[in-house]
């Protein structure tokens, strides 16, 4: 351990070990990540109040070292590929500021992200009978939650017609935190549900359906796919593909164990992200340059689809609160979802996406549209 001297020529002669330990006036802070499908891993910082002589910043992604570089004093973000970086692994991320591409400071640890989705469908729904009036169905979740904690399982049923097709009119949809839920039902009617489990991505489901029948007898009992038929579905008994066999059903096939399902948590159905640096946004319009009154006005023109944002996810839609309107009501006014063509002339549209714990408010946009006859 080096002595402490006092005195200003020990001031002078004891250097720093290295230029980033030194220079703790230009290091960059709040350094925040986020990950969505469409964008990849985003990272992004508060850049120093002394700029002085940066010329950009590396970051670096841990673990696995991979580094992502911008150029310029005021730079503040930089994004990873899904493609370098993958869907398996945690990250936190670093921001070294450099000068003249030597690094002179090093900003601390950002949040950790991971690669998020939908998450993956239950693996087998099996329902059984216990009443003309009440169902019982039980389900296998899959281990892959999509990178987001699950809020639930969206169980949907449907009466079925006479050759084993949903009927549309009849459907309910309801969410529970439970692999099995008993549902209320009518009696003599063939039922068909489908079980999905749920994360704030998005629902999934792959279609396994189930079907009970509480004394129909005008329908034709569907095939299912890897053998049997609704009529011999073995209920006590599902095999765990999560982690393998466990023990024997008394139909002799493998029963799940509950412990090792995925931990299930309302409250993520609510979950809001709030990052220390917010990304920029920008905000666009694409209408087409004119429209026809008579062919447009009776259905108006939808603006949902037009309006693009950073925070218009595929899978989400808007991230953020979109907020649009007419500067022309006597041409066109915003409607709900939909521009209202009212008139001919020029149709001037403006709009803008908020804010939210994610992305800054985006620039406002405006777009004039023709309106011909």
């Amino acid at each position: 351990m080096k002595k402490l001297i006092v005195g200003l020529l020990a001031a002078a002669l004891v250097a720093p070990t290295s230029a980033a330990q030194a220079n703790t006036t230009q290091v960059a802070y709040d350094v925040s990540a986020y990950y969505r499908a469409d964008l990849g891993y985003k990272v992004g910082w508060k850049t120093p109040a002394d700029k002085t002589g940066i010329s950009g910043y590396v970051v670096t992604a841990q673990p696995g070292g991979q580094t992502c570089s911008v150029t310029g004093s005021f730079a503040r973000e930089c994004t990873f590929t899904t493609k370098t970086l993958g869907f398996t692994n945690q990250y936190r991320f670093s921001v070294q500021t450099l000068k003249s591409g030597v690094s002179v400071a090093t900003s601390g640890l950002s949040n950790a992200v991971s690669a998020v989705s939908i998450p993956q469908a239950p693996l087998v729904v099996t329902s059984e009978v216990q009443s003309s009036t009440s169902v019982t169905v039980a389900w296998v979740p899959n281990s892959n939650t999509g990178g987001a904690p699950l809020y639930g399982y969206k169980v949907t049923y449907w009466k079925s017609d006479a050759y084993g097709s949903p009927i549309t009119s009849t459907r309910v949809d309801t969410v529970v935190t439970d692999t099995v839920t008993t549902l209320a039902v009518a009696s003599g009617f063939m039922y068909v549900i489908n079980v999905a489990s749920c994360n704030i991505h998005g629902c999934s489901s792959a279609d396994y359906w189930s079907y009970a029948n509480t004394g129909a007898t005008n329908v034709t009992l569907p095939k299912v796919i890897s053998g049997g038929s609704a009529s011999t579905t073995c209920f006590e008994s599902i095999y765990d593909a999560n982690i393998g066999e466990i023990s024997n059903g008394s139909c002799g096939a493998v029963v799940a164990d509950p412990n090792t399902y995925p931990v299930v948590d309302p409250s993520a159905a609510n979950f809001k992200l709030v990052l220390a640096t917010k990304f920029a946004q920008r905000a666009t319009l694409s209408f087409g340059r004119s429209y026809s009154l008579a062919t447009w006005k009776p259905i108006g023109i939808s603006w949902f689809a037009h309006l693009r944002a950073t925070s218009k996810s595929i899978t989400l839609g808007f991230e953020a609160t979109p907020y649009i309107w007419s500067n022309t009501p006597a041409v066109c006014e915003v409607v709900d979802k939909k521009v209202q063509l009212k008139s001919v002339g020029s149709c001037s549209i403006t709009a803008y996406v908020d804010e939210n714990g994610v992305f800054e408010r985006s620039n406002n946009v405006t777009q004039v549209i023709t309106i011909t006859n």
